[in-house]
């Protein structure tokens, strides 16, 4: 039902912006190309209930995007290729169960001797190779609303723990790295929605994919909420 009614709010608002841009546009028939960076932070949904996330998990996507516009309109299609980059802070570590899923585990409070454990950072990245698609309304303002799509296909996984050495009892400092995290899902997928003005946005990405595949981890989706700058 949330989906069904932000998907009319949208719509709803495309078209009022496109009925007042209509009224002034001129004609223009200019074909591009772009470079946008969007920088967001991602708001994890569904995770469970021992996942201890971080309010911050910094991203970014590089698109270069080709725009074509629709004679005699004020609408615009776009589509791209680009990448995007996401972060997951959290203080936990990544472990697996007995049957070899991925699970978010407690890091111990404290040591043996009684040493509080210190962690710097604990965090998981995964890196897309994206293609974006977007329908886009522009007045003579330079007020623009988009609808979008895209796709993207995993090329890097990396988790990252910084800290203490509480693996083997230790309070010396130990950084853990390991590339390629079992049961990453390779294709991640979702609408897009951006309201701008002049060459800077408000952008957001609901991905209807799940990080980790099924019974390969907890199901946890990302919205990616931020700014699209596309001055480039």
């Amino acid at each position: 039902m949330k989906k069904a009614l932000l998907t009319t709010f949208l719509f709803f608002a495309l078209v009022a912006i496109a009925v007042q841009a209509q009224d002034n546009k001129k004609e223009k028939d200019k074909q591009q190309f772009k470079t946008r960076i969007d920088l967001f932070t991602d708001v994890w949904q569904d995770v469970p209930d021992a996942f201890n996330g971080k309010s911050l998990n910094r991203g970014i996507n590089i698109y270069s995007m080709y725009e074509r516009p629709v004679k005699n309109t004020c609408i615009s299609f776009l589509a791209g290729v680009g990448i995007g980059s996401h972060n997951v802070y959290f203080d936990n570590a990544l472990t697996k169960n007995d049957e070899g899923s991925i699970i978010f585990s407690a890091i111990p409070d404290t040591l043996s001797n009684g040493t509080n454990v210190n962690t710097k950072r604990s965090k998981i990245s995964v890196t897309y190779i994206d293609i974006p698609v977007e329908f886009k309304i522009q007045n003579e303002k330079n007020i623009r609303a988009a609808l979008g799509f895209k796709l993207g296909y995993l090329i890097n996984s990396l988790s990252k723990y910084k800290g203490d050495n509480y693996m083997e009892d230790s309070s010396s400092d130990v950084i853990v790295k390991k590339k390629g995290i079992d049961g990453i899902n390779s294709l991640r997928y979702g609408p897009t929605i951006r309201f701008g003005y002049k060459w800077i946005d408000v952008s957001a990405y609901y991905s209807l994919s799940s990080l980790f595949e099924d019974n390969k981890g907890p199901e946890m989706y990302p919205i990616s909420i931020g700014i699209s700058i596309n001055k480039f």
